[in-house]
C-alpha cells in the first residue's frame, strides 16, 4: 500500500549518511536529523521474481508513479550481500533544493521476491523540462499506463496527463520529438511528410547566395548569411553550403596554429529527415566555466573547457560521404581563399560521432588528421547491446526453478559490468600497444560468452591498424600479440589526453545544437526552405554577439591563467581528488623511505642509443582517493612506479611480459582489479622522448 508511511526498522544512519555522501546528497553542515529519517513506501511480496536490478527499478519506478512523486529521478546501483538494492535520488539541476532519496531492496523468498522502499528528505522546485529530463516520476508512469496497448500520439500523451491529474508542463516541440522517439523504437512509422520541391529549396537558397567567395568578407554586415557557388541542389542530391563574414573573420585566428575540426549533424529540426551538417574549430575556451565535477551532479567547479567557434554549414539531404566530402572541400577552398588557412595541412584531429559517411571523408580529405570519435556516444549506442544478453533474465528463470535463472542473470550482469568498465578505462589507457594487448585479451574472452558482441564492437568502433600507420603520430613500432597489426579505435585518448580538446569527442557541438535547434525548429520543420531565412534570424540576434564576430580574437591551444581550483580548490578535494597544491605540500619524504610521487627514468628509444634524447622521465602519482587517503597523501611505491612505467615504455614481446609482472594478465585473461590500480586509481607525467614522439607538435611546422 504506497499510502502507508512509517519509520523503517532497521535502517542504519551511518549506512543512511555514506550513502548520502556518495551520491553528493547531503548539504555541508546539515546533519543527519534534518535529512529525516527514512520511512516506508511500500513492503511485500510480489508474485513474480526480481532477478535483475533492471527488474527492481521498474518496480521502484511503478511505486514512485502510483504515488504520483514530481522527482525526476536518478537511479544507482547499490551491493547487496542478497538479492538487489538500488539508490535514488532527483536530478540537482531539475529538481533544486531537493534533499528526497529513496532507496529499495528486493530479497527472494519461497512465494516470490519481497520488496521494500523506503524514502526520505523533501522535494523542490522543478524546472521547466529538458533534453532527457522531461517527465518525472508520476508523469512519466501515467504514460506509460495509458500506452500499454494503444498506439502512442502527442494527443494521447496530453489526455494521459490530464486523466491522472497532472499538468502539461512541457512544450508541444519536446512532445512531438518524444513521441517520434518512441514510435522509432516500437516500429511504427511516422506519418509521411512531403517532400519540398528541389524548384522552391533552389529558389530559397538563391535568394542568399554569392557568384565569388572572395567577395564575401567585403560585405559589411558580419552576421550576414552567404549561400556559396558551390552549393548543389538536385533531385539526387542536395547540399547547400552557408557562412557569413563573422565566422571567416574569426577563422583567421587559427592562422599560423594546429587545427582541430568537430562536425555533427542534426536530423530532427526538419520533418523531411534533412539534416544540417555544422562544422566547427575546436578552441579551448578563453574564460572560466562551470562545469560538473565527478559524478554528482552537485559537485561543480570553475575550471577551463573546450568550445567552438562555427565555420560552415550545410543542408543535405543525407548524411553520406558525398555531401560530407563536399562540406570538406568547401571548407578547405574558403579557408584558403578568405582565411589564409592551408586546412589540409594544419587539421591534426577530427572531431566527429562514429557515422561512416563522415569517417570515410575523413581518410578522403584529412588522411593525416586523427579521429577523434565521441566516447559518450559509443557508451550510449553499444550499452543496450551489449547489455541485451543480460536484460532479459525473466525468460530463463521461469524455465530454470531454484537459483539457477538468477545465477545466469547474476553472471551476465557480471560479465557486462567487467566489459562496461574495460571500456571506460581503455578510452585512457596511455599507449596504443597498452590499448591493444588488452583488445585483444577482452575480445577473446567475450567470445566465448557472446560471438555477436564480439562482432558488434569490432565491426562497429574498432578497426585493425599496421604499426606503421599508427607510427605516423604515435611512438609505435610493433604490436604484441600480433606485431603486423593493433587494435585501435578513435575514442581512445591515450598518450595525447591532457592535449586540450583530444578527448572530448564531439561534445562541445553537441550542447551547442541543443541551444540553438528549439530556437528554429518551430519555425522550420514543416518548411525546410525557410531555413536560410531563419538561421539569418539566429544568426543576426544571438551568434553576433554570442561568438563576438566583431571583435579580434586568436585560437589558443593552452588557457593564460591558470584555472585556481586545479591549483587549490575544495571541490576537487571533496571528490576524492587533489589540488596541485596539496601534491607540492605533502611531498617531503616520509618515514618508511616513500613519496607522494616516484620518479622513473627509462630509455624509450633504440636501446642502442647512448645518448639522453631518448630518454623518458615518468612521475607516478596518485589520481583517485585509495583506501580513505586522498591521493596527494598516497605512497607510491618504488616497485610498483617501475612496473607501471615499463608498461608504458615497452612493446612486443617485452610489454606482454611487463603487463603479466604487474598481474594485470593472469591465465590469457584481464585481472580488472590490477588494470584498475595501474590506470584509473594512478596518474602518470611524462617528459622526454616518448610524449615528444607523440605529442601534435611535433607533426607540424605550425605553433600550438
Amino acid at each position: 500500500d504506497a499510502s502507508r508511511s512509517r519509520t523503517s526498522a532497521g535502517c542504519s544512519e551511518a549506512e543512511d549518511e555514506e550513502e548520502a555522501l556518495e551520491h553528493g546528497e547531503k548539504s555541508e553542515g546539515m546533519s543527519a536529523s534534518e535529512h529525516g529519517t527514512w520511512e516506508e513506501l511500500t513492503t511485500g511480496v510480489l508474485p513474480h521474481a526480481i532477478t535483475s536490478y533492471a527488474d527492481l527499478r521498474e518496480c521502484v519506478e511503478t511505486v514512485l508513479g502510483r504515488c504520483k512523486d514530481p522527482g525526476v529521478h536518478v537511479f544507482h546501483q547499490k551491493a547487496a550481500k542478497e538479492g538487489f538494492a538500488l539508490l535514488s535520488h532527483c536530478q540537482k539541476t531539475v529538481c533544486q533544493g531537493c534533499t528526497f532519496q529513496v532507496k529499495a531492496r528486493a530479497t527472494s523468498t519461497l512465494s516470490g521476491s519481497k520488496l521494500e522502499v523506503c524514502k526520505k528528505g523533501k522535494h523542490g522546485k522543478l524546472t521547466a523540462p529538458e533534453g532527457g529530463s522531461l517527465w518525472n516520476a508520476a508523469e512519466a508512469f501515467a504514460i506509460k499506463e495509458a500506452h500499454k496497448d494503444s498506439e502512442m500520439t502527442a494527443r494521447t500523451v496530453q489526455l494521459a496527463l490530464k486523466q491522472a491529474g497532472l499538468d502539461f508542463r512541457c512544450t508541444k516541440v519536446q512532445l512531438y520529438n518524444y513521441v517520434s522517439r518512441c514510435r522509432q523504437k516500437t516500429g511504427i512509422p511516422q506519418k509521411a511528410v512531403s517532400k519540398v520541391p528541389i524548384a522552391d529549396l533552389e529558389k530559397a537558397a538563391a535568394d542568399f547566395m554569392v557568384r565569388d567567395i572572395s567577395q564575401i568578407l567585403l560585405v559589411a554586415d558580419v552576421a550576414q548569411l552567404v549561400v556559396l557557388p558551390s552549393s548543389v541542389v538536385s533531385e539526387d542530391q542536395v547540399c547547400v553550403l552557408w557562412t557569413c563574414p563573422g565566422m571567416l573573420k574569426r577563422a583567421k585566428a587559427a592562422q599560423n596554429k594546429l587545427v582541430k575540426l568537430v562536425i555533427d549533424g542534426k536530423q530532427k529540426i526538419l520533418s523531411n529527415e534533412y539534416a544540417i551538417l555544422t562544422l566547427s574549430f575546436l578552441v579551448s575556451s578563453d574564460k572560466i566555466a562551470r562545469t560538473k565535477a565527478g559524478r554528482s551532479r552537485s559537485k561543480t567547479t570553475d575550471v577551463y573547457t573546450s568550445t567552438q567557434e562555427p565555420f560552415l554549414q550545410a543542408l543535405v539531404n543525407t548524411e553520406s560521404a558525398e555531401n560530407v566530402s563536399k562540406v570538406f572541400t568547401v571548407a578547405i577552398e574558403i579557408a584558403n581563399v578568405c582565411c589564409k588557412l592551408d586546412l589540409k595541412a594544419q587539421v591534426i584531429q577530427i572531431h566527429k560521432d562514429f557515422s561512416r559517411g563522415i569517417e570515410k571523408s575523413r581518410k578522403e580529405c584529412f588522411p593525416s588528421a586523427r579521429p577523434c570519435d565521441d566516447f559518450p556516444h559509443m557508451r550510449r549506442a553499444s550499452h543496450k547491446t551489449l547489455q541485451g544478453p543480460s536484460s532479459t533474465p525473466k525468460a530463463s528463470s521461469k524455465k530454470t526453478k531454484g537459483g539457477k535463472g538468477q545465477a545466469r542473470a547474476a553472471r551476465q550482469a557480471d560479465d557486462f559490468a567487467t566489459l562496461d568498465e574495460i571500456i571506460q578505462i581503455s578510452r585512457i589507457l596511455p599507449t596504443a600497444q597498452i590499448f591493444d594487448l588488452v583488445w585483444h585479451f577482452t575480445f577473446a574472452r567475450l567470445e566465448t560468452r557472446s560471438k555477436k558482441a564480439v562482432q558488434y564492437l569490432q565491426d562497429t568502433y574498432f578497426r585493425l591498424l599496421t604499426p606503421q600507420s599508427l607510427g605516423k603520430q604515435f611512438r609505435c613500432n610493433r604490436g604484441s600479440w600480433n606485431p603486423e597489426a593493433l587494435w585501435f579505435a578513435g575514442f581512445w585518448s591515450g598518450i595525447i589526453g591532457t592535449y586540450p580538446g583530444t578527448a572530448s569527442g564531439s561534445q562541445t557541438i553537441e550542447s551547442f545544437h541543443a541551444r540553438w535547434q528549439a530556437q528554429v525548429q518551430g519555425s522550420v520543420r514543416a518548411s525546410p526552405q525557410d531555413i536560410f531565412k531563419n538561421m539569418q534570424k539566429l544568426f543576426s540576434s544571438t551568434w553576433k554577439d554570442q561568438f563576438e564576430w566583431e571583435e579580434s580574437k586568436i585560437f589558443r591551444t593552452w588557457p593564460e591563467t591558470t584555472a585556481s581550483a586545479l591549483l587549490n580548490g575544495q571541490t576537487l578535494r571533496s571528490t576524492g581528488r587533489s589540488p596541485a597544491v596539496d601534491f607540492w605540500n605533502a611531498r617531503e619524504l616520509r618515514v618508511d623511505k616513500t613519496r607522494n610521487y616516484c620518479h622513473v627514468v627509462l630509455r624509450t628509444d633504440n636501446a642502442d642509443n647512448p645518448g639522453i634524447d631518448g630518454l623518458t622521465n615518468f612521475w607516478v602519482m596518485g589520481a583517485q582517493k585509495q583506501d580513505g587517503m586522498l591521493p596527494a597523501q598516497v605512497a607510491i611505491r618504488e616497485a610498483f612506479a617501475q612496473r607501471l612505467c615499463s608498461m608504458i615504455a615497452a612493446e612486443g614481446d617485452a610489454l606482454i611480459t611487463a603487463v603479466k609482472a604487474a598481474g594485470i594478465l593472469e591465465e590469457n585473461k584481464i585481472n580488472l582489479t590490477a588494470l584498475r590500480k595501474c590506470f584509473k586509481t594512478h596518474a602518470v607525467v611524462l617528459q622526454g622522448h616518448l610524449p615528444n614522439a607523440s605529442w601534435p607538435r611535433q607533426k607540424r611546422k605550425y605553433r600550438e
